[in-house]
């Protein structure tokens, strides 16, 4: 994987904790304003960041599961994909930033890619 993929593969994965944060900023100040009622703009708005947030984080867990069952060492297998499945908005930046952005350069094949040997 890529730099820029790994990076908006991190843009993704700090999405999920960074939308609870603001869900509850802004319930909070609607509810602190003493009205408790968000405009039907707002609502819309609210609610469409709601279901694309839903179906982000299912899609990262799915991506993760998924990657962390072919990439990680069998000890640490269903430890890693259990963490991922049951506290996916912490968990899933700690495995990006582990497992995937820290990950080494995958390794080629003599030959592939690569200047020719000498003669």
């Amino acid at each position: 994987m890529g730099k820029p993929a790994k990076l908006a593969l991190g843009a993704l994965t700090l999405w999920p904790p960074l939308y609870i944060v603001i869900f509850m900023a802004v319930i909070l100040s609607t509810v602190a304003s003493g009205g408790g009622h968000l405009s039907r703009g707002a609502a819309i708005a609210l609610f469409v960041a709601h279901v694309s947030t839903m179906l982000i984080m299912i899609g990262l867990a799915v991506f993760y599961v998924v990657h962390a069952w072919r990439h990680v060492e069998n000890e640490n297998r269903t430890l890693w994909v259990l963490v991922l499945l049951l506290g996916a908005p912490i968990a899933g930046p700690i495995y990006w930033w582990n497992r995937i952005w820290r990950a080494p350069p995958p390794r080629r094949a003599p030959g592939v890619g690569g200047s020719a040997a000498p003669a």
